[in-house]
């Protein structure tokens, strides 16, 4: 209700004028802004808190909370300010080291990655575990999804033989049983990870909630024949569930994408290479240069135009990744790893390149040689490139 949020809006605002000393008095305004999507705003306001009073750890500590929400308020959204709010998170720290649940908060962001992906190799999950060992010793009594995190970490920073010494004091849960099988299953092999899940205690279905969870932290990891083995163990009735069994069709045969591999003398390679880098969200101003003629575009415009389809793709991938619930990295190594490319036979000096992936129309590419290496020159989808690129080879008296 926008008449609740401009009312906690003025009482926020009125809070700051009564004590605008108190960092809280900012926190707590920062906070409601955060919550109503206006996070910009937030961060503004929690950066006077910390100039309000800079030994304040909650001033830091509510920083580094709106600073890991993007603009418009998304918690580990892509946007957000993530050294920043690491940065604050541990000056918190260093004001208040007795606060574990501001410890938990910084492990919290520490688990994704700048653009909001968690467990990516990009995260910090080192210093994620580092973290929480202290939270864990410093505890009274362990907290159930202190050791949870712990453990799925230990997984997701490839520390396999970490995990189950890591649970010899711990109590049974859906998660740590989950995670142990797929730590067994990484570290020995799926035959050893299913005996370990027949002797969890409890029903059938505990066997198979550990089974099922430790098949996707495999598939997570891109260990995918593992993680078909154990989704097969976990169905006692093969025709109980159609979409498991398709998942294990696709594990079965998935292998995680080498990258690009045709050579350059190869006139699909800048396709390959251009698709590789969309797939992968690592398509910059470089990729785009390196592998698409410059004299297709008779501006600027133009030129933008092809890059804002090739983001488009990327967008689509992305989209596909959130709408499956699979990793990005998974869904680019089905795509990838099922892409096809195919040159039309043809005498003349420029070739077309047909490339399809698993699900996706096929797409056409007009590929040639431009100084010494193959360009694209445009695709079916934006044929004008193709015909100023004609126009600059006959403008250079080039066949």
């Amino acid at each position: 209700d926008p008449g609740i949020v401009r009312h906690a809006l003025a009482l926020g605002h009125s809070d700051i004028a009564q004590h605008p000393k108190d960092a809280g008095a900012y926190i707590r305004l920062a906070y409601t802004l955060t919550d109503a999507g206006i996070n910009d705003e937030a961060v503004a306001v929690a950066r006077k808190a910390v100039q309000a009073d800079p030994h304040s750890a909650l001033g830091y500590s509510g920083l580094a909370w709106v600073l890991s929400h993007n603009s418009i308020g998304v918690m580990f959204g892509k946007g957000m300010d993530y050294d920043a709010a690491i940065a604050a998170y541990r000056k918190a720290i260093e004001l208040n080291p007795a606060d574990l649940d501001v410890r938990g908060n910084l492990a919290d962001l520490l688990e994704h990655d700048r653009n909001g992906n968690l467990y990516s190799p990009e995260s910090h999950l080192g210093d994620a575990i580092d973290t929480l060992r202290y939270i864990k010793a410093h505890q009274p009594e362990v907290e159930k999804h202190t050791e949870d995190n712990l453990v799925i970490d230990l997984f997701y920073a490839g520390k396999f033989k970490e995990v189950l010494p890591e649970l010899l004091n711990a109590g049974p849960s859906p998660i740590r049983d989950g995670t142990a099988v797929a730590a067994i299953a990484a570290t020995e092999d799926p035959p050893a990870a299913i005996a370990y899940a027949n002797q969890i205690g409890g029903d059938e279905q505990n066997k198979k909630d550990a089974l099922t969870t430790g098949a996707e932290g495999l598939w997570n990891m891109r260990l995918y024949p593992q993680a078909a083995a154990l989704l097969k163990a976990s169905l006692p009735n093969p025709s109980e569930s159609r979409e498991i069994i398709g998942q294990i069709q696709i594990f079965n045969n998935l292998r995680r994408y080498p990258g690009p591999k045709l050579p350059a003398t190869d006139p699909r390679s800048p396709v390959e290479r251009l698709l590789f880098s969309l797939m992968t969200d690592s398509f910059t101003e470089s990729s785009f240069e390196q592998n698409v003629s410059r004299h297709a575009f008779s501006g600027t415009w133009q030129s933008n135009s092809l890059k804002q389809q090739t983001q488009q793709f990327a967008d689509a991938v992305a989209t596909l990744s959130k709408q499956t619930g699979l990793p990005l990295v998974v869904v680019q190594d089905i795509l990838l790893g099922t892409l096809k490319l195919s040159i039309v036979p043809s005498d003349e000096p420029g070739s077309r390149v047909l490339a399809q992936t698993a699900g996706s129309p096929m797409h056409a590419f007009f590929v040639f040689k431009e100084d010494g290496s193959f360009k694209i020159a445009g695709t079916a989808e934006a044929s004008t490139e193709v015909g100023t690129e004609v126009l600059y080879l006959m403008q250079h008296e080039q066949e």
